[in-house]
């Protein structure tokens, strides 16, 4: 069973992302999170309600909708974030479908003013529909450090 989820589009949501995904476009996005409003990164994302987001903060959002709404939350807690996404960007075309993996350098205050830091690792898959390249799926995750 199948679900259709029809949503009105804003005049940023048709906002076309037009040429293969590449590094800058890799920042971009990571730039639109890190303004800690959610909704700045959604035009980047496909809207399916089927699509799964697997983040470092919570294990699995189905839909963009739950996503944004997780994101909100985590948000909440923060005052700033800024994410760099590292020299080892990498993205490969077939057809319709891109992919691309990076590792992040992640800083944060949180709203009791401490600064914490992370190394992260992304894995995206874009589909074109049309011009426009949209996000759907995404894996974030932490390295486990060795205890060695």
């Amino acid at each position: 069973i199948g679900f259709l989820i029809a949503t009105a589009q804003t005049k940023e949501d048709k906002m076309s992302i037009i040429g293969p995904p590449d590094k800058k476009l890799m920042q971009e996005i990571n730039n639109a999170w890190a303004t800690l409003n959610p909704v700045n990164a959604a035009k980047y994302y496909d809207k399916s309600a089927e699509n799964v987001f697997y983040d470092f903060s919570l294990f699995e959002y189905r839909g963009l909708k739950s996503y944004l709404e997780g994101a909100t939350e985590t948000f909440k807690t923060l005052k700033s974030m800024k994410y760099t996404v590292s020299h080892d960007a990498a993205i490969q075309i077939e057809g319709i479908t891109a992919w691309g993996t990076a590792t992040l350098h992640m800083e944060i205050i949180d709203n009791k003013q401490i600064m914490s830091s992370m190394d992260l690792r992304w894995t995206v898959i874009w589909k074109k529909n049309g011009s426009n390249w949209l996000i759907v799926h995404e894996h974030l995750s932490v390295p486990v450090t060795s205890t060695d």
